[in-house]
């Protein structure tokens, strides 16, 4: 898996999918699997809808880590 999801969007991702696990507990529904889904999207940095959509969040280096050079 190619990591497309930046910091930003793993932050964001990983809060609200808590929060929703959380609500989760009050509301009725499907709830919990969405958090669950969010958190594992931040997790392991890849989204599979910017997959097939062609979304990439991540700031990629060219070049690797020793660009200093």
């Amino acid at each position: 898996m190619k990591i497309n999801v930046g910091t930003w969007d793993r932050v964001i991702r990983g809060v609200l999918g808590v929060a929703v696990m959380v609500a989760a507990f009050f509301l009725d529904g499907a709830w919990g699997l969405i958090g669950i889904a969010l958190a594992l999207s931040a997790f392991a940095a890849y989204c599979p809808i910017y997959h097939v959509f062609g979304v990439d969040t991540c700031t990629h280096k060219k070049g690797g880590l020793d660009q200093h050079a």
